[in-house]
């Protein structure tokens, strides 16, 4: 049985910013798919406001399907951070429930699942009706590993993470390496803010 001071035996996690960077691959998607639909393409600094957020609830339906299809044929680019691995797996042998919650589509995520080798259960942006910060992801991502909120951390880069975490009642964990800072995440009240993601270890070990 794990032990920890959170009191908690399962760990959902966000992706994008999380355990994988993806700043630059969702934002050059974003501009392909507005520029192939003939659009003015969103300025960088506005991905603030939509980050963690899926974009399903933000596009126009025809700009959505050409940004998914550009971030599937593209995942190839893409790498975990240094650690992502090693933290998942270490994790798993301790004993935790591993999960994913995620604001990406479920056809990006299985290719980039099938990239990664990595075996977890995951909920997509497909999955659930509402966007972070509602609680309805990481409710049901409790449910769908057979937990209760409280049982649970979500560990996540943007204040929506958190926010939907602490509304679900669940633990949450902030991560610098997306685009909000330690002070800034510190605004949605998660129980730590970690810098990487191996520090995960620290705490639940």
């Amino acid at each position: 049985m794990v032990q920890n001071s959170l009191g908690v035996n399962a760990v959902i996690f966000d992706i994008g910013n999380t355990l994988v960077p993806t700043t630059d691959f969702v934002y050059k998607a974003i501009v392909e798919a507005f520029t192939s639909n003939g659009l003015e393409t969103p300025q960088f600094k506005e991905m603030y406001n939509i980050s963690g957020r899926s974009k399903r609830h933000v596009f126009p339906p025809k700009v959505y399907a050409d940004y998914e299809k550009v971030m599937r044929d593209n995942v190839y680019l893409l790498k975990p951070f240094e650690g992502s691995d090693r933290t998942i797996q270490a994790l798993k042998k301790l004993g935790y429930k591993i999960c994913s919650f995620t604001a990406f589509p479920k056809s990006v995520v299985n290719a980039m699942f099938k990239a990664f080798g990595w075996k977890m259960p995951f909920l997509s942006s497909d999955d659930v009706e509402e966007a972070r910060p509602s609680p309805m992801g990481i409710l049901k991502s409790a449910e769908m590993i057979g937990n209760t909120p409280s049982e649970c951390v979500a560990v996540g880069d943007t204040i929506g993470d958190v926010l939907s975490a602490k509304a679900a009642g669940a633990h949450a964990i902030a991560v610098t390496t997306g685009l909000f800072s330690h002070d800034e995440l510190q605004r949605g009240a998660p129980d730590v803010v970690i810098s990487k993601i191996e520090e995960l270890l620290q705490i639940l070990k």
